[in-house]
C-alpha cells in the first residue's frame, strides 16, 4: 500500500497546483497517509514518473537498437525507421501503430527512403546489402548484395532516384542500378576524390586539389571539369547538402567556404562562419540549416547569396534540425536530451521539451508534431506543438550524467554532464531552473 501512494504521489504531484481542487487535494491525503506510517518511507518532492498530458502524445516501440535513420511519408502518413539492431519498423501516423517490422539486414541500418509513393521503402545497411521493401504487405521485393563497402562500414550513405535508376553512394563511392536491380555503374574513386552529391543522373565529385568533376556515370561523358575558387592548396570536405529543386551542390569545406556548384560548371565560394557538423535545407531550399558545437545558424538563400539571418545557442551540441514546411517553426535537438522549437522568423524561443532521456539525434515537423529519435533510444517520440501548458513538466537533469551531488535538504542538485566537461550545473528542485557554475 505505501508503494501505491508513494507512485500516486509521484505522477500526480506536479498537477497539484495546477488543479488544487481535486488533485491537490488527493496529494495532500497521500502525504498525510505517508506521514503517519511508523516505518521509514521516501516521500517524492518532485515527480519522477512521466504525469498525464504534457507535449508528449506517443512513444512508437518496434525497433531493436538506437534509431539511425528516418524517413516520413506525409501524404501516406507513414513513419519508416532503421535501427542498428537491422531491423526497419514502419508505423501508421493516423493510428499510431506499427504496420510493419521488416527483417533481412544483418547489420545497423544506415538509410532508409519511401519511394514509388509510399508502396515501397529502400534500405541500405552495414551489411552491405540494399534492400526493397512493400510498404503494403511487409515482403521483401529486392536484395542487392555489396552495395556499400563493409569493412568499414561508411559513417553515412545516402539513396537518390532518378526516373529510372537508384544511386546509392558514400563519399568515396557511387553505385547505379535500374529499377528493377540491375547494376549499370559501380565505381570507387580511386584517385582520392570524394563524392558531393548526385544532382538527376549527374554525380559531383571533388579532389583534394579543388579540381571538380560533373559527370554523368550511364553514358561515361564527364560534362564539366573545373577548379574551385580560393583553394591555393587543397579542399577539405566538411559536410554538402543537395538542392536538386537549384540544380545546385552546396558544400563547406574545413578551410572555412561555402562552395555553390551549379550542373553547368558555374561555381562560386564565399567565407563561412562556421564549420559545420550539421548540414541541411529546407522542402522549399531557401533556407540552409548549419550546426556547429552549441550554434545552429540560419541562413537565407536568394539566388547566390548565402545571408545568416538568426544564430541560435543552445546549452549543449546541436545534434539535428528541421524547418517546417510554412517556414514559421524550426525544431532542433541536442546531446542535452532536449527539444527545442523556435521562431524561424525572429529566432524566439517558443518552447523546450524535455523527456527524451538520450540525445536527440533526429527530428522531424509534421502537421503540428514533433517526431524526435535518438541512436541511443530504440523508440520514436512524437510530441504535440499544441498542448495545455499547464501540464507542462518540469524540466528535469538529463539522464546518465557523468557525476551527480545532492544538496543534504535536495533541494538542489549539481551535475557535470560529461568527463570532459569543466562546467557544473545546479538544478533547482523546486522551480525546475538551472545556473551554471564554471
Amino acid at each position: 500500500m505505501s508503494l501505491f501512494y508513494t507512485e500516486l504521489l509521484a505522477r500526480l504531484c506536479s498537477l497539484a497546483k495546477p488543479f488544487p481542487s481535486v488533485i491537490g487535494q488527493l496529494c495532500g491525503q497521500c502525504e498525510e497517509w505517508l506521514l503517519t506510517r511508523p516505518e521509514p518511507i521516501l516521500i517524492p518532492k518532485c515527480s519522477f514518473l512521466r504525469q498525464p498530458g504534457g507535449a508528449l502524445q506517443y512513444t512508437l516501440t518496434g525497433l531493436q537498437g538506437g534509431v539511425l535513420c528516418v524517413d516520413l511519408n506525409v501524404e501516406a502518413e507513414l513513419l519508416v525507421a532503421g535501427s542498428d539492431g537491422g531491423v526497419v519498423a514502419v508505423w501508421s501516423l493516423s493510428d499510431h501503430q506499427l504496420v510493419h517490422s521488416l527483417l533481412g539486414h544483418t547489420g545497423a541500418v544506415l538509410c532508409v527512403k519511401v519511394v514509388d509513393s509510399a508502396a515501397n521503402c529502400l534500405s541500405v545497411a552495414a551489411d552491405g546489402s540494399l534492400r526493397r521493401w512493400s510498404l503494403v504487405n511487409g515482403q521483401q521485393l529486392l536484395c542487392i548484395k555489396e552495395a556499400i563497402p563493409v569493412d568499414p562500414a561508411p559513417s553515412s550513405v545516402h539513396i537518390h532516384l532518378s526516373e529510372q535508376l537508384i544511386f546509392i553512394y558514400t563519399r568515396t563511392q557511387v553505385k547505379v542500378w535500374q529499377l528493377d536491380g540491375g547494376e549499370v555503374l559501380s565505381n570507387t574513386n580511386a584517385d582520392g576524390s570524394v563524392v558531393l552529391g548526385v544532382l538527376g543522373e549527374s554525380v559531383v565529385s571533388m579532389c583534394n586539389s579543388g579540381l571538380v568533376r560533373i559527370s554523368q556515370p550511364i553514358n561515361g561523358t564527364q560534362t564539366v571539369e573545373t577548379r574551385l575558387e580560393n583553394c591555393q592548396r587543397s579542399v577539405t570536405l566538411s559536410k554538402s547538402v543537395n538542392l536538386p529543386k537549384r540544380g545546385k551542390v552546396f558544400f563547406v569545406s574545413k578551410e572555412g567556404f561555402l562552395y555553390q556548384i551549379s550542373l553547368k560548371g558555374r561555381h562560386m565560394a564565399v567565407k563561412f562562419p562556421l564549420v559545420p557538423s550539421l548540414l541541411s535545407v529546407n522542402e522549399d531550399e531557401n533556407i540552409l540549416v548549419a550546426g556547429s558545437d552549441r550554434t545552429l545558424s540560419l541562413f537565407n538563400i536568394d539566388g547566390d547569396s548565402v545571408d545568416r539571418f538568426l544564430e541560435l545557442q543552445h546549452d549543449d551540441s546541436v545534434l539535428s534540425a528541421c524547418v517546417s514546411s510554412d517556414c514559421r517553426v524550426l525544431a532542433s535537438g541536442a546531446a542535452d536530451q532536449l527539444i527545442r522549437i523556435w521562431s524561424a522568423t525572429t529566432g524566439a524561443l517558443l518552447d523546450t521539451l524535455s523527456g527524451s532521456d538520450s540525445p536527440v539525434t533526429s527530428v522531424l515537423l509534421c502537421h503540428g508534431f514533433v517526431l524526435s529519435a535518438s541512436k541511443a533510444d530504440a523508440s520514436v517520440r512524437l510530441w504535440s506543438l499544441k498542448y495545455d501548458l499547464r501540464h507542462k513538466p518540469t524540466a528535469t537533469i538529463p539522464a546518465g550524467c557523468a557525476h551527480v551531488a545532492v544538496t543534504e535538504d535536495a533541494d538542489r542538485v549539481f551535475y557535470v554532464r560529461q568527463q570532459s566537461q569543466t562546467t557544473v550545473l545546479s538544478w533547482n528542485n523546486n522551480t525546475g531552473h538551472f545556473k551554471e557554475r564554471d
